[in-house]
């Protein structure tokens, strides 16, 4: 690692920037100086260009946001502020722009159309409680609990705990966990792929 990246990082933790950031910074910024063979401390703007344009058509927006940002700080750091001040911050899409949202027949038909039982509760849980990929997942047996009415169901994600009761999925949830292989137990995740694992956010 170059001088100026130690110093840079120093006064980065000095800042209170977490651990996980700092390990971030320190992979990207060997990155550029090791790999890409690019010292930002003496780099031309031509060669910057070039770098971040092969970052931008090889890799993800985030990634490539995270790039800039870092290359900006980094710039302004080493007091090269005209070459940072070049440096467009891109824009990334709005989220909200890409959702679609589907329509009531679109969602019967994806519920009456699931091959299986955990299948169909999933896809009814989603769509009656509103749950977040990660709440799902994090779902135990303990956290399902009947009434006259129907369920309530624990949801635990990032902005704490929540409450939501279901109706219409009541009936499936109630046969899943009476087929669940650790119905008695009550730490058992409710929701499981085929080895017996919890599902995490990327498999739902």
């Amino acid at each position: 690692m170059l001088p100026w990246e130690d110093r840079f990082l120093d006064s980065a933790r000095r800042r209170g920037l977490s651990s996980n950031s700092i390990a971030l910074y320190s992979h990207v910024l060997q990155g550029i100086s090791n790999k890409a063979e690019l010292n930002l401390e003496t780099c031309s703007q031509e060669a910057l260009t070039q770098f971040l344009n092969k970052i931008n058509q090889k890799y993800s927006p985030p990634y490539y946001m995270l790039h800039v940002v870092l290359i900006k700080k980094a710039l302004l750091s080493l007091n090269r502020r005209k070459l940072a001040d070049i440096i467009e911050r891109p824009k990334l899409p709005d989220r909200a722009s890409t959702i679609k949202v589907i329509s009531p027949e679109d969602r019967r038909k994806l519920i009456a159309e699931a091959p299986t039982l955990q299948d169909r509760l999933i896809i009814e849980l989603f769509d009656e409680t509103g749950a977040r990929r990660g709440e799902l997942c994090r779902l135990k047996v303990k956290y399902v609990q009947f009434d006259e009415h129907g369920a309530v169901l624990t949801l635990d994600g990032k902005t704490g705990v929540r409450r939501r009761r279901v109706y219409a999925s009541t009936a499936d949830l109630r046969r899943h966990i009476n087929d669940h292989p650790e119905r008695n137990n009550p730490d058992a995740p409710l929701l499981r792929k085929l080895s017996g694992k919890p599902f995490t956010n990327h498999d739902l």
